[in-house]
């Protein structure tokens, strides 16, 4: 008979949250009606013809409305939409908050993509500081620091980038570490920049098109904030290295939602172990947390949760639990040894390991083991 002790490695207690401060937040809802988005609420368009529009429309993230922009209404070109800046955000404005956070959701429908974005300027739109863009099988991360200080575009392909469906989009600007990073449906992109001018002035939602391009996106829910730098780092990649994939992938870990991503154990040893990859933002962590929500199919499993550590090179256990049969929720948290978690390059990896408690035989051959959540938090 195997005894089972259940425990947690917990490091330091949390402190409290600071408030974030909103800077410019849009949902497009109340205060909106439809029609050109230009001239409601503070909102800008490039010297063209505005060719946003407010409205009813059938994709939205928060009703009623969103913004829809036709590219095939203009000519090949870019088309920018910006809300009044409140200031020139620098670190001096918010000490408290220094890291400058945007975000958008965008909708693709078929048709020949055209680009639709974020992007920051600094000094009154002369420079463009970082950018973030999507169209159909593409990611496109603007670099100032590349090109001799004028910035390029780094494309990554991604057919997770697909038409008609919704896609979150967030650029940070950090004026601490001077770094610049982006991310798409809650995944961190590999590429990253550094700040090059004190200063940003100008945020907007851009729309750049090729010639030929004659899709429609739509854009909801944009925000622009200076946040507390705490981010949410979802899993890039998942194996099953004991036991059998049964269904799910990386992304039906994103939320809480039972959409699980699910595995059969070894037939020969009766377990199954999950190795969970993500990578962290270019941040100096002193606090990470990892929170895994998850569920087997029989009684009598153990639960261990490994993480890697790059400084020993080990995987310690950081958590042990007796697995339910029903969706559980465990967040293990990290303080004096934070930055020992994160690799050379970023890198995140978890391992959970599911194993039955007692020798005697099964009365069953194979079980589901099933993770509904599995994120990393990396607070600076």
């Amino acid at each position: 008979m195997k005894k089972f002790l259940a425990y947690s490695l917990i490091q330091g207690a949390c402190c409290a949250a600071l408030a974030n401060v909103d800077i410019a937040v849009a949902d497009f809802d109340a205060g909106y009606v439809p029609g050109n988005l230009a001239g409601q609420n503070g909102w800008f368009a490039n010297a063209q013809a505005d060719v946003s529009q407010v409205g009813t429309w059938p994709f939205v993230v928060s009703n009623p409305h969103s913004v829809k922009v036709d590219t095939s209404l203009f000519t090949a070109n870019s088309r920018y939409l910006w809300r009044e800046f409140p200031t020139t955000f620098t670190l001096a404005d918010y000490l408290a908050n220094p890291v400058l956070h945007c975000a958008v959701s965008v909708y693709m429908t078929d048709g020949t993509p055209s680009w639709f974005g974020i992007d920051a300027w600094a000094n009154e739109g002369a420079n463009r500081h970082l950018g973030l863009q999507i169209r159909t099988g593409d990611i496109d991360f603007f670099d100032r620091s590349l090109n001799a200080g004028a910035g390029a575009w780094v494309t990554t392909p991604d057919p997770a980038i697909t038409n008609n469906r919704w896609h979150h989009l967030e650029i940070f600007a950090d004026f601490v570490t001077n770094k610049t990073w982006a991310l798409v449906n809650g995944r961190i992109l590999g590429a990253t920049g550094n700040l090059t001018f004190d200063n940003i002035n100008e945020l907007d939602m851009y729309t750049f098109r090729p010639t030929g391009s004659n899709n429609v996106g739509y854009y909801d829910n944009y925000a622009a904030r200076a946040v507390i730098p705490s981010f949410d780092v979802m899993v890039s990649s998942v194996t099953a290295t004991e036991g059998s994939e049964f269904q799910g992938d990386r992304f039906s870990m994103d939320s809480s939602d039972n959409s699980r991503y699910e595995v059969f154990n070894d037939e020969n040893t009766l377990a199954a172990t999950v190795r969970l990859d993500g990578t962290a933002p270019p941040i100096v962590p002193t606090e990470l947390r990892f929170t895994l929500e998850s569920s087997v199919a029989r009684p009598g499993l153990s639960q261990l949760i490994r993480m890697r550590n790059y400084s020993s090179g080990g995987n310690p256990v950081v958590d042990g639990r007796v697995a339910t049969l029903s969706d559980t929720s465990v967040t293990v948290v990290l303080n004096s040894s934070a930055t020992s978690y994160v690799g050379p390059n970023r890198e995140l990896e978890a391992t959970v390991n599911w194993a039955p408690i007692n020798d005697e035989d099964p009365s069953q051959d194979g079980w589901i083991h099933a993770i509904d959540l599995a994120k990393w938090t990396v607070i600076r």
